[in-house]
């Protein structure tokens, strides 16, 4: 259907109390479902990982593809590889696991990153159709995010309100919390349960054709998906009832019980859990996040706790305080799951019962007192890291007049900017459409890439030529192929050579 004629079908959705899994069915006849997948210069890492750390909010996409699902198989709607920008460094680690010669993303023939955002921005602007992504909710949409806040597009546009986003990963992790046994799910070396898209799909008899291409792993997220939706429909379809924060907050708030079903994080052993609202986050900055309680401890127990002592146990190991972030889209089973958890309904029913608005007030109070844990952290002096520190990007009215201007006019057009986070990325997109011509813009961003490129990576929050280093001395230790690895030690010494000439 056109999107005018299903444009916040939701509503409907969220005049229903209980978790609707034939609503669900139907809204995904309806919509269809679009699968994507993003491919890029590298994943987050830590400081103790060889080239660390990098945050994820400067990690770009390569390429990336969209599929539409259809009755005969799929269509592609996008199948797109983009240039690199001169300040954006892969991760040699991900060149040779995707084996890409790093010279070939510098092509000048390529599109650039900001032509790949406004193909991407374009593509999504009226897209009603469900997406669905594997891990995407906690990677590909969060560097989807910062690369199109970079290039003067929506860095909201899969928050949008009517917006429903499946994650195969979590519905993976409920399946195996539910029923190991109900899909081939393969281990790793140390026994714990090995999750990764290509190594789930092999498991299960699933081509996986080239790994690690934008095509080839949207496909498989495709083929993934329609296992989960035969073998565990209950799984997929309430995924979808829980397809945007504001459908997981509604559940929250209507419904006594919700289950909720995943893999322990440090434990990777399944968990089912049972759960009644106790609120929403009352700081600001964490409103995202919501406390539950989990209905396998007897509240009798807790009832009495002042807020103190509430504090106290929040976030502890083995307390009965489950948060929620809606934001990624937890899946919400109905309650008749709380068997899975080892709890009865009636008991269930009878425990959430005693959760009183004292009780809720008492916890409201406690989550005030712990206050924000991450308020004293330093924020990085890169616009890249201000998306969510300096709030919703400002002069967004000037995005598309600036965009459509030749360089004088966009040059002119500086002035009128007041976000300096978007100033900055103004500057940039004016310096690599000039390329090597003579201006303040171009010199200004050649200094920023050298100072970026020679910093060391412990200080910083990417890629570097030392950071970069370190990971081809990984490697080379890890025996990949000569014809793999000896394009990327050229790229970087080429690249340090050209960098100290311009010093």
């Amino acid at each position: 259907l056109p999107l005018r004629q299903i444009a916040f079908k939701q509503i409907g959705f969220l005049d229903k109390k209980m978790i609707d899994l034939d609503t669900a069915k139907n809204e995904l006849k309806e919509r269809g479902l679009i699968a994507w997948d993003l491919e890029t210069t590298g994943i987050k890492l830590f400081p103790k990982d060889p080239g660390g750390p990098v945050k994820i909010e400067f990690i770009r996409p390569i390429s990336g593809a969209f599929l539409l699902e259809t009755e005969h198989g799929f269509e592609i709607l996008m199948d797109y590889k983009a240039g690199l920008a001169p300040h954006i460094l892969p991760s040699p680690v991900a060149l040779a696991v995707n084996g890409i010669n790093p010279h070939e993303l510098f092509d000048s023939s390529l599109p650039t990153q900001l032509e790949f955002a406004e193909a991407v921005s374009d593509l999504l602007q009226d897209n009603v159709p469900i997406l669905c992504s594997y891990n995407g909710i906690g990677y590909d949409a969060v560097v989807l995010r910062h690369f199109l806040f970079e290039n003067f597009r929506n860095p909201y546009i899969l928050s949008d309100f009517n917006r429903v986003h499946i994650d195969l990963y979590k519905i993976a992790e409920a399946i195996y919390a539910i029923d190991p046994h109900t899909l081939n799910f393969p281990r790793k070396p140390n026994g714990n349960v090995e999750l990764r898209q290509q190594m789930l799909a092999k498991a299960n008899g699933i081509d996986t054709g080239t790994a690690h291409t934008a095509i080839d792993d949207t496909q498989v997220v495709l083929e993934l998906g329609k296992v989960f939706r035969e073998i565990a429909p209950d799984i997929y379809f309430s995924a979808i009832a829980s397809g945007n924060k504001h459908r997981v907050i509604h559940h929250l708030e209507n419904e006594p019980i919700v289950c909720h079903a995943y893999v322990e994080r440090f434990t990777r052993k399944g968990k089912v859990r049972a759960l009644t609202l106790i609120g929403q986050n009352p700081i600001k900055e964490m409103s995202n996040q919501y406390l539950t309680f989990d209905l396998s401890y007897d509240p009798h127990d807790y009832l009495h706790y002042s807020s103190d002592e509430i504090a106290a146990v929040i976030k502890k190991k083995d307390s009965p305080f489950f948060e929620l972030k809606v934001s990624d889209n937890p899946i919400l089973l109905p309650s008749n799951y709380c068997e899975k958890g080892g709890l009865s309904r009636q008991s269930a029913r009878e425990r959430a019962a005693m959760i009183d608005e004292n009780f809720k007030e008492k916890v409201n109070q406690a989550m005030k007192q712990k206050g924000n844990p991450f308020a004293d952290y330093p924020i990085d002096p890169y616009s890249e890291s201000k998306l969510y520190a300096e709030g919703w990007p400002k002069d967004t009215d000037l995005y598309e007049r600036f965009l459509a201007s030749d360089i004088e006019a966009r040059r002119e057009l500086l002035p009128r900017f007041t976000d300096l986070r978007v100033l900055d990325f103004a500057k940039r997109i004016i310096a690599q459409a000039q390329g090597s011509l003579e201006s303040e813009e171009y010199h200004e961003y050649l200094g920023m890439c050298r100072s970026r490129f020679f910093a060391k990576s412990s200080d910083v929050p990417h890629m570097t030529y030392d950071g970069a280093m370190a990971q081809i001395d990984q490697i080379i230790a890890m025996d990949h192929d000569e014809e793999v690895v000896i394009p990327i030690v050229q790229f970087y010494e080429d690249l340090k050579n050209k960098m100290e000439k311009k010093a």
